[in-house]
């Protein structure tokens, strides 16, 4: 299974979508290398005046209510262009540049020596590949794709920091199970649960997020509360894998680290719900669904879900509520939301904004996104009758 999902990966990772998103990187991070490679030099001024002209014409390209006055002739350079750039940029290891902010401080200052309070000074390709994954993974229009990439060109352990290293290896899983790399984010989960309890007293007195109050200190509280996090990961991923003793066991061990770690929530209520209706200890399950009916971070359709749950429930039937679990509630997407929003309140993502680099290192990511989503919404705009079909399956197979 792992090998099957080893190749499956590898095929998302050569989409020509996120081709263009690397291209579009390597670009950037060449900035503060310009001179030393003439070929790389060309290419990374290609890409940008490629996007500049694309964009340039953007307003009329998506508003369908006019016609398109694009020749095909202009798609195929405009392919070419792509492609020949797009090689070019590809020949490159991103990672033998400069980080995005490295460059971003060459902008700034003129050198690309990193001299900030709110990054450290081992500040990396690691550091960098997994703030930009969770910043892609927090980014509702994101593609799935880019946070996969960013991960999969990480390796924590040589990120000293030890805060930071528990953030990204939580990252990490988090992303493998969201694209439904169950294997591999159980091996991650596993990786990083045993670093944890290797090194429970040292966490414990190391300043880290308090998911209570959102504090920033050494707390017992916090070690559970992230140890945690990787046991309702890992017991998602058994769940997936068909373990469903194993995946019972690890929910159970989530919510007394739970306890210990004062949290009480809507992730906490649905696996008790879940565990308790597993157990056919049904009205045991029912406080906390009804707490999960209150909740303001339920959807509606949700809440409609936990109603007729209830009455399942009620009814004692058991086999009816967990297929409920599984059909409508979503239990996955749910725990992954309330589990990224608490990440993305740690104090590595808020810290990105307390300083020019790093608000300019998250205005990169978005100004990335946004022409990228520009070129999906073109790829779809652009097949209007006035071009040949060649030019249709031409500019679809460059955008696709």
């Amino acid at each position: 299974m792992r090998k099957k999902e080893e190749k499956k990966m590898q095929e998302q990772l050569n989409d020509p979508k996120l081709q263009l998103y690397k291209s579009m990187k390597i670009a950037l991070r060449s900035t503060a290398t310009v001179g030393q490679n003439p070929e790389l030099d060309s290419a990374r001024k290609s890409m940008f005046l490629l996007v500049g002209t694309v964009l340039q014409g953007g307003a009329s390209l998506l508003n369908k209510s006019k016609p398109i006055e694009i020749h095909p002739l202009e798609l195929m350079a405009l392919a070419k262009e792509v492609y020949d750039t797009k090689e070019v940029l590809l020949k490159t290891d991103e990672d033998s540049l400069p980080t995005l902010l490295a460059n971003i401080f060459y902008v700034f200052t003129g050198s690309a020596n990193i001299k900030s309070d709110f990054f450290p000074m081992s500040y990396n390709n690691n550091h960098e590949h997994v703030v930009l994954s969770l910043l892609w993974q927090t980014t509702p229009s994101a593609p799935k794709d880019f946070a996969l990439y960013e991960v999969y060109k990480s390796d924590e352990k040589y990120i000293e920091e030890l805060n930071l290293r528990l953030v990204y290896q939580l990252t990490k899983a988090f992303v493998l199970m969201d694209n439904e790399y169950f294997y591999h984010s159980y091996d991650k989960c596993n990786d990083y649960l045993h670093y944890m309890e290797s090194n429970k007293d040292v966490i414990s007195k190391t300043p880290m997020i308090n998911m209570v109050d959102q504090g920033f200190g050494p707390s017992e509280q916090s070690y559970y509360q992230f140890h945690g996090m990787g046991l309702i990961i890992r017991a998602l991923d058994e769940s997936k894998m068909k373990k469903e003793k194993e995946s019972l066991d690890d929910m159970e061990l989530f919510l007394e680290d739970m306890q210990k770690g004062g949290l009480d929530n809507e992730l906490t209520w649905l696996v008790d719900a879940y565990v308790h209706i597993k157990k056919e200890e049904y009205d045991k399950a029912i406080p906390a669904l009804e707490k999960l009916q209150k909740s303001d971070k339920i959807s509606a359709p949700e809440k409609q879900a936990i109603t007729e749950l209830l009455v399942f429930i009620k009814g004692r039937k058991k086999d009816s509520a967990l297929n409920m679990f599984n059909d409508k509630l979503a239990f996955g997407k749910i725990a992954f939301h309330l589990m990224t929003e608490r990440l993305n309140a740690s104090k590595q993502m808020t810290d990105l904004g307390k300083s020019n680099e790093g608000k300019k290192l998250v205005e990169v990511q978005k100004e990335m996104n946004d022409k990228m989503q520009y070129f999906d919404s073109a790829k779809n705009n652009l097949n209007a009758d006035s071009l040949s079909s060649k030019a249709k399956n031409l500019l679809k197979d460059v955008f696709k």
